[in-house]
């Protein structure tokens, strides 16, 4: 990535970024999550964390049969003409 992008990072740079990346510290980062907006009162509090589980295709589980047609709709209109695929499951992911 950093050669796509033009930059040279040290490995103590990368370290932290995939540090800051991993996806437990991902999930823990209360601007992610969006805990300021909340204790402002700009979102509601109940709704838990925005960040789930980090994995794919558990939406699937939140979304109603209609919610998930209508997604499915979405993604094939906002995709067409590109090469682009949006993946529903990975083969493997931790």
């Amino acid at each position: 990535m950093a050669e796509f992008l033009g930059k040279s990072y040290s490995d103590e740079q990368v370290d932290k970024l995939a540090s800051h990346l991993h996806f437990d510290n991902f999930k823990n980062n209360p601007f992610v999550n969006r805990e300021l907006e909340k204790d402002l009162g700009y979102q509601r509090k109940d709704r838990g964390s925005f960040v789930r589980k980090g994995k794919t295709g558990d939406w699937k589980n939140h979304f109603t049969p209609e919610m998930n047609a209508e997604f499915n709709r979405f993604m094939a209109e906002a995709l067409k003409g590109t090469d682009l695929k949006f993946v529903e499951e990975l083969d493997h992911q931790d």
